[in-house]
C-alpha cells in the first residue's frame, strides 16, 4: 500500500485535478499523503518546529484562553458549547501559534471556518474563493517569515533544517493547511464528544471530578469511545490485494 496518489500514473482511473484547481496540488505535499523517505523527512523537519519549549508555551496559553471563555460563560449564565467554547480555542491557538498578525486573525478565522465546514461536507467548490484567498495570504506570510523570522511556528518551519534539507514553500503551506483543518476539526469534535460522553455517563463524570488526576487517561478513553474523526486518509494498492 502507498499514500502518494501521484505514483498511480495516468492509467489509474482517478481524475486529474482540473487546471483551474492546480493551486490545490500544493496541499498534497503533506505528511498524510506521502510515503518513505519523504514521510520521514517531513516528520523530522516538522518536529523541529514543535520543541518542548514551544509546546509548553502553547499549553499555558490554552489554559488561560479556556479560563477566559468559561468565565465569560459564567457571567452570561449559559453558552453554546461548540460556538462559544470549542470553536474559539483551536482557531485562536493555531493562528497565534503560526504567527498570524493580530490584525489579520479575524479574516484568518473566517477563511478557516469556511474551509473546515466545506471539508466536513466534501463540498470543495463552495469554498474555492476562501481557499484561494487563504493560500495567497499564507504564501505572503511564509515569504515574510522566511525573510524576517520571528518566534512562531511558521518561522520555525521555514528555518527547520536537517542534513542540508529544508521544507519547500509548498511543504510549509501544506503543513500549515494540515494544522488548520486537522487541528481545528479534531479539537472541536473532541470537546463536543467528550462533554456528551460525560453527560451520558454521570458516574464517570463524578469519578473524574473526584479524581482529577485521571484526566489524561480520560481523554485517551474519550478519543477511543467517541472518535473525533470518522474517516481515514486513503491508501492505494501497489498490487492485487485480498481483504477479509
Amino acid at each position: 500500500m502507498f499514500k502518494d496518489k501521484r505514483k498511480l500514473g495516468e492509467r489509474s482511473g482517478i481524475p486529474r485535478v482540473p487546471r483551474f484547481l492546480s493551486f490545490l496540488e500544493a496541499i498534497e505535499r503533506n505528511m498524510l499523503d506521502s510515503d518513505p523517505p519523504d514521510h520521514g523527512r517531513l516528520r523530522r523537519l516538522v518536529h523541529i518546529g514543535f520543541t518542548p519549549k514551544r509546546v509548553e508555551q502553547m499549553a499555558d496559553r490554552v489554559e488561560r484562553l479556556a479560563d477566559e471563555l468559561l468565565e465569560k460563560a459564567g457571567r452570561q449564565g449559559s453558552m453554546d458549547l461548540i460556538h462559544d467554547y470549542a470553536l474559539p480555542i483551536p482557531l485562536t491557538i493555531i493562528s497565534e501559534m503560526l504567527g498570524i498578525p493580530a490584525r489579520d486573525q479575524l479574516r484568518f478565522h473566517r477563511w478557516s471556518n469556511r474551509i473546515v465546514a466545506a471539508s466536513a461536507s466534501k463540498n470543495v467548490f463552495s469554498v474555492l474563493p476562501s481557499l484561494l484567498r487563504f493560500f495567497f495570504y499564507l504564501r505572503r506570510v511564509i515569504a515574510t517569515k522566511r525573510a524576517e523570522p520571528e518566534d512562531d511556528l511558521i518561522s520555525a518551519l521555514v528555518q527547520a533544517e536537517e542534513q542540508s534539507e529544508r521544507l519547500s514553500a509548498d511543504e510549509v503551506l501544506a503543513m500549515v493547511f494540515l494544522l488548520v483543518v486537522a487541528g481545528h476539526e479534531t479539537t472541536v469534535n473532541l470537546i463536543g464528544n467528550g462533554t456528551l460522553a460525560l453527560l451520558q455517563f454521570p458516574e464517570q463524570r463524578e469519578r473524574l471530578r473526584s479524581e482529577p488526576s485521571l484526566i489524561r487517561s480520560a481523554i485517551e478513553e474519550i478519543l477511543r469511545f467517541y472518535s473525533p474523526v470518522e474517516v481515514a486518509t486513503e491508501r492505494y494498492a501497489r498490487e492485487p490485494i485480498e481483504i477479509a
